[in-house]
């Protein structure tokens, strides 16, 4: 399966995993409820494939999270140079 291929089915389930979870917070949401959802919208899943969707959304999660830091430490050096080299 194509690396583009994978991301797709990985977002089905997670919008399934969502849509089971209609805005509660994860930590209040038992198994029982989210798992059967997702096997109900991806028929054909796997467990092993929703444990690899979670990993999948946590390295997600870290890019995006490292991708701010990373914009959030250049503004600040900039802003930093700027106000360190006057006329620059």
């Amino acid at each position: 399966m194509s690396i583009t291929k994978l991301h797709e089915r990985f977002e089905r389930i997670e919008r399934a995993y969502f849509a089971a979870l209609a805005g509660r917070d994860p930590e209040t949401v038992p198994p029982s409820i989210w798992r059967p959802a997702i096997f109900a919208a991806v028929p054909d899943a796997s467990t092993e494939e929703v444990t690899a969707m979670f990993h999948w959304r946590a390295r997600k999660a870290k890019r995006k999270w490292m991708l701010q830091a990373n914009t959030t430490l250049a503004s600040h050096l900039a802003d930093k140079l700027e106000r360190e080299l006057p006329g620059a």
